[in-house]
C-alpha cells in the first residue's frame, strides 16, 4: 500500500477499478446471454469432457499410448531418483555444515522425499515391466508422497513441489489424474494452512484457496489437452501405418500389372489422379516419338497425357478412365486415336489398372499396344475377300519363313553383313591396312585370290558424291544398293525385309503391305496410314536398333527401272509387283 500516495484513496481507486472492470466484463457475458439452461449444458459439457469422458481411441492405440509412456517414464524416473538423491546428499552435508539449522520440524518431508526417491529408482529399472494398472498406480503413489512434502517443506520449494504434481499426472489418463487431483485440493489447502505462521492475516489464507483453486483448474487443461493430443497422435500414427501398408500392398500389385503391361503392351505409363504422366518409360518415348538419350526421361514427367490423346478422342478417354476405376467396372480397353510428338495420328488400345498413392489420391496405370496390327489385318483379310489376290503375289508372312536357314548360308553368299555382320566370321573386321601390309610381300597371287568371295547377290552399288565439297573427302549424298534378280543367283541368296526388322514387328509390316498390294491390285487408292515406331537392325556397329519414326509406301509398281535391280534373263509369264518403301524420321536406339 506504500506506493500510493494515499493509502484510503489509492485503495479505494483500486478497488473502483477491481469493480469496473469486472462489471464490464459481466455485463458483456449478460449481453451476449441467450439461455442460462443453454448456457450452463455448455460449460457442464466442458467440464464431463474434461473429468470423465475418454478419447476415442482403439485398443491397439492405448497400448501404443501406454508403450511411450511407459518408455518415457522409465527415462524420467531414472533422472528424477539421481535428482532426489543428490538434493538429500546436498541437504545432509548442509545441515552438517551448520550452514542449514536441524530440519526438526520437516520430519514429514523427508520421509516422502525418501520414499519418493525409492519408488523412482525402482521404477527406472529398465527389468521391470510396467503394465497399464501398476503405471496408474504408482503414479498415484507418487502423487501423494509429492502432496506430503509440501507438509513442513520451505516455501520456497514449493513451486518445484506444483511441477512434480503435474509430471506425475502426465503418465496416466486424464480421467484418473483429473479426479486425484481435485481430490487432493482440499489437503494442499491445509498443507498451506499448516505452514501459514499463526499471525498471517486472513488475506494470505484467501489467496491459498484461490491459488489451489486456479492451480487445479490449469492442471487439469494443461493434462487434457496434453492426453487428447497424445492419444490423437496415436491413432494419426495407426492410421498412416495402415496407410502405408496399404499403398505399399498396391505398389506391389502395381509394380505386378506394370512388369505385365511392359510385356504384353508396346508401352505403359503411370498419371496422377489428374491424368498427367508422373512415371513415364522408355517405350513411351519411343512410341510418341519423342527425343532419345539417357536424361530425357523426365521431359515428360508432369506433362497432361491428354495432350497425346486425339482431340476428338478426349471425352471418351475421361469416360473409360472414369469408369474403369470404380471397384465393381468389369476389365476392358480401349480403343482409341493417339498422336505422337510430332502430331502424327495412329491408332490405339489401352488398358487401365488403378494404383492408390501416398496422398490418398487414385492413380492410374495406362498399358498402350498399337492397334495397327489387328486393323491392318482385318482390312487386308477384308480386300483379299474382294480381289481374290494371286498367291503368287502374296507377300510372304513372318511365320512361313524360315529365319534359321540364314545360319547354314554360306560367307560369300550371305547379304546380312550389309545389316552390320562381317563377311567371313560373323564379326565385323579389326584389320587395318597396316596388318595387311605385314602380309609377306612374295605371297602367291593364288593366295590371294582365296581371300577374295565373290557377292553373287549384289548386282552394283551407286553412290552419288557432291564433288564440289573436297574439303571434306567428297560427301555421299546418296547410296543405292542393286542386288541381282533370284533367277540369276536365287531367292535364298538374296536378303528380305523381314530379316531386317525385329521380330515383334514383322506381322505387323507384313499386313501393312499386304494391304498396299491388294489395293494396287484392285486398282484403287490404299487407306492405310503410314506406319509408326517400327524397329529395324542397324547396319552401324554403334547401335544395335534402328528406330523408324515412318514407314510410307511412295510407288507400287509391275517392273524395276534398269537402275534399281536386274531384270531377269528371259520373259516371265509370272505377273510382278514391286513396292517402293521409304523411310523417315530414323533414330539410333
Amino acid at each position: 500500500m506504500e506506493s500510493f500516495p494515499s493509502g484510503d484513496l489509492g485503495g479505494r481507486l483500486l478497488v473502483a477499478a477491481y469493480g469496473a472492470v469486472s462489471l464490464h466484463h459481466w455485463c458483456q457475458r449478460l449481453l451476449r446471454l441467450s439461455s442460462v439452461t443453454d448456457e450452463c449444458h455448455f460449460y457442464l459439457d466442458i467440464l464431463t469432457k474434461i473429468i470423465g469422458e475418454s478419447t476415442v481411441v482403439t485398443e491397439e492405440g492405448q497400448l501404443r499410448v501406454h508403450e511411450r509412456r511407459r518408455i518415457a517414464l522409465k527415462q524420467i524416473a531414472a533422472l528424477w531418483s539421481l535428482v532426489l538423491d543428490t538434493f538429500l546428499i546436498s541437504l545432509f552435508a548442509s545441515q552438517v555444515l551448520g550452514l542449514v539449522k536441524p530440519m526438526v520440524g520437516g520430519f514429514a518431508f523427508f520421509a516422502t522425499v525418501s520414499t519418493g526417491s525409492i519408488v523412482l529408482s525402482r521404477l527406472g529399472d529398465p527389468h521391470l515391466e510396467l503394465t497399464p494398472a501398476r503405471l496408474n498406480r504408482d503414479m498415484t503413489i507418487m502423487s501423494f508422497l509429492v502432496f506430503g512434502a509440501t507438509l513442513g517443506m520451505p516455501r520456497e520449494l514449493m513451486p518445484a513441489c506444483y511441477m512434480a504434481r503435474m509430471l506425475c499426472f502426465s503418465f496416466t489418463t486424464r480421467q484418473l489424474s483429473n479426479k486425484v487431483n481435485i481430490m487432493l485440493a482440499p489437503f494442499y489447502l491445509m498443507s498451506h494452512w499448516i505452514n501459514t505462521p499463526p499471525d498471517a492475516p486472513m488475506e494470505s489464507l484467501l489467496f491459498n484457496v484461490f491459488g489451489e483453486i486456479v492451480a487445479v483448474a490449469l492442471m487439469m487443461l494443461i493434462l487434457t489437452n496434453l492426453d487428447t493430443k497424445e492419444t490423437q497422435l496415436a491413432s494419426a500414427t495407426l492410421e498412416l501405418e495402415a496407410k502405408v501398408e496399404q499403398v505399399e500392398e498396391a505398389e506391389r500389385e502395381g509394380g505386378a500389372a506394370q512388369r505385365l503391361l511392359s510385356v504384353t503392351c508396346d508401352a505403359f505409363v503411370r498419371l496422377t489422379h489428374e491424368l498427367k504422366i508422373k512415371t513415364p518409360s522408355r517405350s513411351l518415348f519411343d512410341l510418341l516419338m519423342c527425343h532419345f538419350g539417357s536424361g530425357t526421361v523426365n521431359q515428360l514427367e508432369g506433362t497432361p497425357f491428354i495432350r497425346y490423346i486425339a482431340p476428338a478422342e478426349h471425352q471418351r478417354f475421361k469416360d473409360f478412365i472414369d469408369e474403369s476405376s470404380k471397384a465393381s467396372a468389369p476389365p476392358r480397353s480401349l480403343h482409341i486415336d493417339m498422336k505422337d510428338s510430332s502430331g502424327v495420328t495412329f491408332s490405339a488400345e489401352l488398358f487401365h489398372v488403378t494404383v492408390p498413392s501416398l496422398s490418398g489420391e487414385q492413380e492410374h496405370l495406362i498399358g498402350i499396344s498399337n492397334d495397327n496390327t489387328d486393323q491392318y489385318a482385318d482390312r487386308s483379310g477384308r480386300e483379299s475377300a474382294n480381289t481374290q489376290l494371286s498367291p503368287s503375289w502374296n507377300i510372304p508372312q513372318p511365320e512361313q519363313q524360315s529365319f534359321a536357314d540364314a545360319k547354314s548360308f554360306s560367307a560369300q553368299m550371305d547379304m546380312k553383313h550389309i545389316l552390320g555382320y562381317g563377311v567371313l566370321s560373323g564379326k565385323v573386321s579389326q584389320g587395318s591396312r597396316g596388318s595387311k601390309s605385314s602380309k609377306s610381300s612374295n605371297s602367291s597371287g593364288s593366295s590371294r585370290k582365296a581371300d577374295l568371295k565373290r557377292l553373287h547377290s549384289l548386282s552394283s552399288i551407286g553412290i552419288v558424291i557432291d564433288a564440289t565439297d573436297t574439303n571434306h573427302d567428297f560427301l555421299i549424298r546418296s547410296l543405292t544398293l542393286s542386288f541381282s534378280s533370284p533367277a540369276q543367283c536365287g531367292k535364298e541368296l538374296l536378303p528380305n525385309l523381314m530379316e531386317w526388322l525385329k521380330p515383334s514387328h514383322r506381322q505387323n509390316v507384313s499386313n501393312w503391305i499386304q494391304s498396299h498390294a491388294n489395293a494396287h491390285f484392285a486398282g484403287r487408292p490404299c487407306q492405310e496410314p503410314s506406319l509408326r515406331g517400327t524397329k529395324m537392325s542397324s547396319p552401324f556397329p554403334s547401335t544395335s536398333t534402328l528406330l523408324i519414326g515412318e514407314l510410307l509406301v511412295r510407288e507400287v509398281k509391275d517392273e524395276l527401272d534398269s537402275a534399281e535391280g536386274s531384270a531377269p534373263s528371259g520373259a516371265s509369264s509370272t505377273p510382278e509387283m514391286y513396292v517402293d518403301l521409304e523411310l523417315r524420321q530414323i533414330y539410333a536406339h
